[in-house]
């Protein structure tokens, strides 16, 4: 995922959100929707917080070093 399709997402993500709590409680088809790109960032973050543990701690690999 982009920088801006990230961008792209949070931002869908905060206006399902605005519109749910705007219908006190009642919209349900946004309520799915801010969840369902919730689950998307939060995967997003995940995968680039475990390329940046991977960059500050590379990892020896021993299997491929002799051939």
């Amino acid at each position: 995922m982009t920088h801006k399709d990230f961008y792209d997402t949070v931002v869908k993500m905060r206006r399902y959100q605005r519109a749910f709590f705007r219908s006190k409680g009642q919209d349900r088809d946004a309520l799915r929707a801010a969840k369902s790109y919730e689950q998307i960032v939060d995967s997003e973050i995940k995968r680039v917080e475990q390329i940046t543990r991977d960059q500050l701690s590379p990892r020896l690999n021993f299997d491929n070093e002799y051939p």
